[in-house]
């Protein structure tokens, strides 16, 4: 059921969707080619490294 008074609606809804498969297919490549010049996991700043680090404390020492 087509609205009269929209005749350009299934295009303008193609191309929404087709919009916001190119942004998430942009983020994940963007997420995926990121790599540390060691080969290890990448850390992109100290305060990844900080927050990590704080992770990892929390798991292996938490107080029972």
């Amino acid at each position: 059921m087509t609205d009269s008074r929209e005749p350009h609606a299934p295009l303008r809804r193609t191309v929404y969707a087709l919009l916001i498969v190119i942004a998430a297919g942009s983020i994940a490549g963007r997420i995926l080619c990121v790599a540390s010049p060691s080969g290890e996991t990448p850390f992109l700043s100290a305060n990844d490294r900080s927050r990590w680090s704080t992770i990892r404390s929390l798991v292996d020492y938490r107080s029972e």
